[in-house]
């Protein structure tokens, strides 16, 4: 194909000199997330050429709408010979003597079938069901293609089928990049304003802001940030004291581990560099666990209901099998007075941006970006795959880093 102008933004650009088998950009409204995935799109026909690829809508009329103005506008650009052919659904390039079928998603994926493709690409993915995003990535087999990518763009939508496959999941062969609204320079002002004046804070969040959240709840952990808080730990083993939190469930049995930061110039207190998810499990084999991946030379934050009882043995705690391990320094609140206050703390502290994690905390991560509260304030713990990570992350940062509420008594003199 001959050659094309095109001056990508840095989250554009991220996404479109990935090589990985798949490439998502998650991102808000107006970020250039389907202009990127235009642009790709043309990459992918001159490298596969003359191999035929595929662009799956969630409908004919989105298709229309809002890929082929770009497809037209480059075009016309760069003196391209692209024709879209109604008739049979498909893009006609002449540099590369192939096609791009169009598909759509109207019918759960059932119309995806036939031609066998060399790479797919998916606009607003977020909103593509299941079937059907699994029907078009299983047409991308041909044997010959040099790129055989699948690549996809979205708005963030609840924790759907995508969060699961390639967000919770953290795969290997994909590439996710995240991006605002705000980090294209190009849109007006006046946009983001009527955004703000749209919607309220958590829809924000999504649609702005770029980030997976729970649109029928509060988040527990509402200042969490993926694209802030998730970077990769700088830290090398030894190098800083290790706190461990820890919340006993026999099904899982659950900890993270943190390094306690005390020299980072820009604020960061503490680090999650790795999670612990055991199943049907005892205090013994967490006991273990950390034992064997941080010694007993650390501080444990235990659920302070292990000091009564023990998940297996109701003559022994968990607070006395943890310390038949070695380990010496355990702290805890004997009492949580107030949920609430433990998770102002910890959302002070990811405000702050004082507290991070790596991508190897996983499951920590993905309770601070899913757990939701109830209307009593409470957490909800409907879900007996999560909570866990939270419940300990927050119960150490209330021990070491409360709000510190005034008494009733102090006033201010003037």
């Amino acid at each position: 194909m001959s050659y094309i102008r095109w001056s990508p933004l840095p989250h554009q650009r991220e996404a479109f000199f990935s090589k990985s088998p798949y490439v998502g950009l998650i991102a808000g409204y107006g970020s250039g997330k389907t202009t990127w995935l235009i642009y790709h799109m043309l990459m992918l026909a001159s490298e596969n050429a003359p191999h035929d690829g595929g662009l799956l809508c969630p409908d004919l009329k989105m298709f229309k709408r809002d890929c082929l103005p770009i497809i037209d506008k480059i075009r016309n650009e760069n003196n391209l010979r692209v024709k879209y052919n109604r008739q049979d659904s498909c893009l006609i390039i002449d540099e590369t003597k192939s096609k791009i079928w169009i598909f759509h998603d109207e019918d759960k994926g059932e119309s995806i079938k036939g031609p066998n493709l060399a790479f797919m690409c998916i606009n607003e993915a977020t909103i593509i069901s299941k079937p059907g995003f699994d029907a078009a990535i299983a047409r991308v087999r041909i044997k010959e293609a040099k790129l055989p990518q699948v690549v996809w763009c979205g708005t963030p939508e609840g924790f759907n089928h995508i969060y699961k496959e390639f967000i919770e999941k953290q795969r290997n062969d994909a590439k996710i990049i995240f991006a605002k609204t705000t980090d294209n320079p190009y849109i007006h002002e006046s946009y983001v304003e009527r955004l703000k004046a749209s919607y309220d804070e958590l829809l924000l969040k999504a649609y702005v802001e770029g980030q997976f959240v729970n649109l029928t709840g509060k988040p527990a952990a509402y200042a969490f940030d993926r694209k802030k808080h998730v970077k990769q730990c700088p830290y090398q083993w030894g190098k800083y004291q290790v706190w461990v939190s820890v919340d006993f469930n026999i099904n899982p049995m659950s900890a993270t581990l943190f390094y306690r930061v005390t020299d980072n110039p820009s604020g960061v207190l503490l680090w999650a560099f790795d999670s612990i998810k055991l199943r049907s499990a005892d205090t013994h084999d967490l006991a273990k666990a950390i034992k064997e991946k941080v010694g007993t030379n650390c501080i444990l934050y235990p659920d302070p209901a292990g000091i009564s009882r023990s998940t297996r043995n109701i003559n022994v705690t968990d607070i006395s099998i943890l310390e038949s391990y070695g380990f010496k320094e355990i702290r805890f609140k004997r009492k949580i007075s107030s949920v609430r206050d433990c998770l102002n703390s910890l959302n002070s502290l990811l405000s702050k941006n004082a507290i991070m994690f790596d991508p190897k905390a996983s499951d920590a991560i993905i309770d601070l970006e899913q757990c939701q509260l109830k209307d009593n304030g409470e957490i909800d713990k409907s879900d007996p795959a999560r909570t866990h990570w939270l419940d300990g992350i927050k119960n150490m940062v209330d021990y070491e880093f409360p709000i510190i509420k005034p008494k009733s008594n102090e006033y201010i003199q003037l």
